[in-house]
């Protein structure tokens, strides 16, 4: 199971969501948006479910910020 948590920081009007309760969601359905400005989408997963790639580990030590859009990879469920 997967937590998300939608963030609305400043210049977000309201976060619309369009999510059935209970359907299931492919990699990259829409469940809802963020409208007017940009904001952020934290995911928890449970521990030692996801294995961060090396280069989003790097930037996180350094405390710096991830840029990521739809689709980029962060990382992979180890098998």
């Amino acid at each position: 199971e997967v937590a998300m948590l939608e963030v609305g920081a400043t210049n977000v009007g309201s976060i619309v969501q369009s999510f059935v309760l209970g359907r299931d969601y492919a990699k990259g359905d829409e469940k809802g948006l963020f409208a007017f400005g940009g904001s952020c989408v934290i995911t928890i997963f449970q521990k030692d479910r996801i294995a961060f790639d090396a280069d989003v580990l790097a930037q996180s030590a350094d405390y710096i910020e991830i840029y990521a859009k739809m689709g980029d990879r962060l990382g992979a469920a180890p098998h």
